[in-house]
């Protein structure tokens, strides 16, 4: 009974650790990198242009039917504060780090829903795909 209990506690502890790996299976095919930094937070780095993925992540809200509680949209940095009807909290900060890359933060806070997160990423992504706006014609450098 001992040994059942450790390996249910063992299983549970793992679940911080499924998040990535759940959200690379979403990313197949498409150039994004997913990461969980835990404490109810993500990051991810895009292959596509700020002002793209920022309206994406608009499109995405408004499918969801998230109430758009804040929206402060800057020429590199723009932060969105979703809520959904039960109040939980969704803030997305989307930053320009180069021309072609893009990087995205969430915070469900310590409490959140995490898969609430997750569902925004995917939409993201859906969104993305659908208006064709990740870049496909990068190739690297000879030699790297």
């Amino acid at each position: 009974m001992v040994i059942l209990a450790l390996f249910c506690l063992f299983l549970t502890c793992l679940c911080g650790c499924a998040a990535p790996l759940a959200m690379q299976g979403l990313s197949s095919g498409v150039p994004v990198a997913f990461n969980s930094t835990g404490r109810g937070k993500g990051d991810s780095a895009w292959f596509a242009r700020y002002d793209d993925v920022v309206q994406a992540t608009l499109d995405a809200g408004q499918k969801l039917s998230f109430k758009l509680e804040k929206k402060m949209i800057g020429m590199d940095q723009s932060a969105l504060n979703y809520i959904d009807d039960k109040g939980s909290k969704l803030e997305i900060l989307i930053e320009r780090r180069t021309e072609t890359v893009t990087w995205v933060g969430f915070n469900v806070g310590l409490f959140g829903s995490t898969s609430i997160g997750r569902l925004m990423a995917r939409q993201i992504v859906i969104e993305m795909v659908e208006a064709d706006k990740f870049l496909r014609d990068w190739h690297p450098a000879e030699g790297d």
